[in-house]
């Protein structure tokens, strides 16, 4: 009985979890020199989720999905959190592109609660 409390209680953290990962505002961006938007990679990347660690609550990697890896295969990965506010509450990359979904790790472990924008950036691919 006692296991049965314990599974339902990791199913309702679990579950706000993703309802809070569900409503996050998410802004991607380009890093280039100049107006010429062709050094831009791929400009539809998303958000998948991120890395919830159960034993302490804390946040250490966000994953990002629908890469074009051919077009970004030159490229480095950078996510930044945000929150309300907006202040800067965590960051990391650069992490190199070799699949169409990528795990980057986050420079400190951040607060899920916290966390209201994340920014992504793609910088140094040319197609």
């Amino acid at each position: 009985m006692k296991a049965m409390y314990y599974a339902l209680g990791l199913l309702l953290v679990f579950g706000a979890v993703f309802a809070a990962a569900a409503a996050l505002n998410v802004n991607g961006g380009v890093i280039q020199a100049g107006s010429d938007n062709t050094l831009q990679c791929d400009p539809a990347v998303k958000v998948l989720g991120w890395g919830l660690e159960l034993d302490d609550g804390l946040v250490y990697s966000v994953r990002i999905g629908e890469i074009d890896q051919v077009a970004c295969a030159q490229a480095d990965l950078f996510v930044t959190l945000w929150n309300t506010t907006p202040a800067q509450i965590g960051e990391g990359g650069p992490h190199p592109i070799d699949s169409s979904t990528e795990v980057v790790q986050l420079d400190s472990p951040v607060d899920p609660a916290a966390i209201d924008k994340i920014t992504v950036y793609l910088e140094g691919a040319t197609p």
